[in-house]
Order: structure tokens, then C-alpha cells, then sequence
């Protein structure tokens, strides 16, 4: 029987196989799009939808699919009304999209940005915090010789896929929301812990064409936190706290 470690290289190694085609697409439009600095559009992407429920909440009824498109649609709307950028939602309701269909909408619209919209859970309901995903594979330290082996030939692969500095502006757009939303967050709430920036091979964010993160914006499964997210003022804090983080990644690439 595989390990849990064993099992996660093998699901890599599968999915890479199957999303390898959607990131070489990726790629190569990213090459052929002529490179502008400017940053004018917003692809933000619901997690689940429709028959992916997606955690359940602390709470009995609540799903992470309904908390995601409430603050998505949220943010769009902050982002648009302080930014002035256009903002694609990859749903508007609740609907099933898979998740290569997420990644090429965000590639078909010409997407400058890709933030991905997630509640967290975990089995231990004491666990709570904020945390933000870019692209990348987990740290290979304490691994067995032949699986570290494994995710150094995916970074190897995803390196060599000429992703490189949409990689990199990935991790730097992590870090400015990350870092947003725990200061915006914290002075408004309790029991704020920032979880850092963490980098995982989301399927959702192989293949995007620009730089794309991933926001676990609290823990549904979490009593506190789950009550605070179907709250509208938690829900719109939540939206203020990432544009404020994109205003600040967006100022600082423009210095460059």
C-alpha cells in the first residue's frame, strides 16, 4: 500500500500528465502575446460550484462553493470600483466549472491577474488563519531519496516550461495579499493568524498564462471563522484587505 507521501508523488505525477497540455498551451501564448507591463484585467475564479460542494462549514448548511462566490463577487466589485480594472468572474453563479475550463477562460480573456478563491478546512476544528498559495512544489527536505527525486524532476519540468517569470510574479503577488490581508485583518478582528506564503501545485493554477495565486481566506470548518465568513462585513474586509494587496504588487511593479 502507498504511503501518504508515495501518494502524493504519484498524484503529482498524474496530474501533471493530464494539465501538461493546457500549461505548454499556456506557455506558448503567454511567448506569443505581445509583453506589456500594464495590468488591466482581473480574472477571479469561485472555488467549486454546483455539484462540488466544496468543505463544509462548522456550521450545517454552509459550503465552501457559497462562501467563495460571495466574497469573489465582492472583490470584483472593489476592484473595479478602487482600481478601475476590469474584473472576469470564472462563475456568476452556482455552477460546475472543471478546473481546466477555469484556467482556459482566464488565458481566453486575455487575464493579467488570476486569483483563486478558497475556503480552507481541516479535521482539527481548532486550526484556523489566513494563507496564500502560488504555484510551485512542496519542499522536498526529510523526503525519501527516490520521491525527493520525483518533486525536483517536477520543479525541473515546470522550470523548463517558460513559466519561470510568471512563477516568480506569482510569489510576489502572494506575498503583497498575504501580507494585506493580515494587516487589514487584524486590526479589525481577533485570532487573526497569518499562515504565510506557501507554494503547492494547485491544478487550478497550472496552466495560467499570468500570475495567479490561490487565497485560503479563513478556515470554514473552524466555529469562529466559519461564523465570520457568511458575514457580509467579514466577506467585504476580506475584499478590501486583497485589493489592497493587488494596489500594492500593482505600485511596486509599476516602479520597475
Amino acid at each position: 500500500m502507498l504511503n501518504k507521501k508515495s501518494l502524493c508523488s504519484w498524484l503529482l505525477c498524474v496530474l501533471l500528465i493530464i494539465f501538461l497540455p493546457y500549461t505548454l498551451s499556456a506557455s506558448d501564448k503567454a511567448k506569443d502575446q505581445p509583453q506589456h507591463s500594464a495590468i488591466t484585467r482581473v480574472v477571479i475564479d469561485p472555488g467549486f460550484g454546483g455539484k462540488d460542494f466544496g468543505a463544509p462549514g462548522y456550521i450545517n448548511g454552509v459550503y465552501s462553493k457559497d462562501v467563495n462566490l460571495q466574497i469573489a463577487k465582492k472583490l470584483a466589485k472593489e476592484i473595479r470600483e478602487n482600481l478601475s480594472l476590469d474584473t472576469i468572474m470564472t462563475r456568476n453563479s452556482d455552477e460546475f466549472i472543471t478546473l481546466e475550463e477555469r484556467t482556459t477562460l482566464a488565458n481566453s480573456k486575455n487575464g493579467d491577474l488570476f486569483i483563486s478563491i478558497q475556503c480552507n478546512s481541516n479535521k482539527d476544528k481548532g486550526v484556523y488563519g489566513i494563507e496564500t498559495y502560488c504555484l510551485g512544489v512542496a519542499a522536498t527536505a526529510g523526503m525519501p531519496k527516490n520521491e525527493s527525486s520525483k518533486m525536483s524532476n517536477l520543479q525541473t519540468i515546470l522550470s523548463d516550461m517558460r513559466l519561470d517569470k510568471n512563477l516568480e510574479e506569482s510569489c510576489k503577488l502572494a506575498n503583497d495579499v498575504q501580507q494585506s490581508l493580515y494587516e487589514y485583518m487584524s486590526k479589525r478582528y481577533s485570532h487573526i493568524k497569518d499562515r504565510g506564503v506557501k507554494q503547492a501545485p494547485f491544478v487550478v493554477l497550472i496552466g495560467t498564462a499570468m500570475p495567479s495565486i490561490v487565497i485560503e481566506v479563513s478556515y470554514i470548518s473552524n466555529p469562529r471563522e466559519c461564523n465570520r465568513l457568511i458575514s457580509d462585513d467579514y466577506q467585504n474586509d476580506l475584499s478590501k484587505a486583497i485589493t489592497n494587496g493587488i494596489r500594492r504588487y500593482i505600485e511596486q511593479k509599476n516602479l520597475k
